[in-house]
This record gives structure tokens, sequence and C-alpha cells, in this order.
């Protein structure tokens, strides 16, 4: 459970990063106006990721099968 939650902070801290860094980009080089596409597909991206969560969750009985 630990482990779980450590590797969750450390993608949450690495995607902050990565957003961060292409904010900055987008706004050196003038084009504000892209900050709402970057918004959008991280908004798009994070749904994506839930709703195959759920699907992979409902779908898998045994897990050991799902690992392999």
């Amino acid at each position: 459970m630990v482990e779980s939650l450590i590797i969750t902070l450390r993608e949450g801290v690495e995607i902050a990063l990565i957003i961060g860094i292409l904010l900055v980009y987008i706004s050196r080089l003038g084009r504000v106006g892209l900050r709402k596409a970057v918004f959008a597909g991280l908004a798009v991206s994070l749904v994506i990721s839930i709703l195959v969560a759920v699907v992979i969750e409902r779908l898998s009985k045994d897990f050991e099968l799902l690992e392999g």
C-alpha cells in the first residue's frame, strides 16, 4: 500500500514538472493561447486514465493473470 502511494506521488510530481515546463515554454514563445490546449489535454488524459482503470478493475477477476 505504501509503495503504491510513493509511486503515485512520484508520478504526480513528474507530470507537474512536465506541465510546468511546457507552460513556461509556451509563454516564452508568446503563444499563451495554447495554454487552454495543454489543460484540455491534461483533463482528457486524466479522464481516459480513470476510465481505463475502472474497466480493468471490473474485467479482472484474477489479478495474477492481469499481472502476467
